[in-house]
């Protein structure tokens, strides 16, 4: 595959659940160390570290994670605190929600996503208030833009309070 392809297709693996296909094809870039290939772009390490977190690897993925800028690329972020649920850690995964959902260049629609799980956050560690003013609001946007994935995400987090 061209390596100008390689973090697109990689993405695309993570968000299918291929984890494995996605670490296949960026191990190479990522994990390499020859001179001669060109260094893992931010995006290569995002899904490399993304995609270890789906095989369970999520302590290598947050250390990849944490040397990403997320200045560079805000998704960092987000990525960043899906590892962190993943070891239950919800109370530090909240300041990068809420470093996410304000970062600019993102699209409206992912930082609908990052508040929505922001949300998720907030009830675990029972913020209830928190967690459902960011839902009313959500539940709103959902609702008039037909997102109704979304909608029914806020639906049942809503019901957890």
């Amino acid at each position: 595959m061209p390596r100008e392809f390689l973090a697109n297709f990689s993405e695309l693996a993570y968000r299918a659940n291929l984890f494995s296909t996605a670490l296949l094809f960026l191990n190479k870039v990522v994990r390499s160390d020859n001179s001669l290939i060109d260094k893992p772009t931010i995006k290569e390490k995002l899904f490399y570290a993304a995609s270890l977190v789906g095989i369970g690897a999520t302590d290598e993925a947050i250390e990849i994670f944490s040397e990403l800028d997320s200045n560079i690329e805000p998704e960092v972020l987000l990525y960043h605190s899906f590892a962190l649920f993943g070891q239950w850690k919800y109370q530090e995964a909240i300041p990068f929600l809420q470093k996410f959902v304000l970062a600019p260049g993102i699209s409206e629609y992912r930082r609908l996503v990052g508040r929505i799980n922001l949300s998720s956050a907030y009830i675990v560690e029972k913020q209830f208030e928190k967690a459902d003013q960011i839902l009313d609001e959500c539940l709103f946007i959902t609702k008039n833009e037909n997102l109704y994935l979304l909608h029914g995400n806020c639906l049942e987090l809503k019901s957890q309070i």
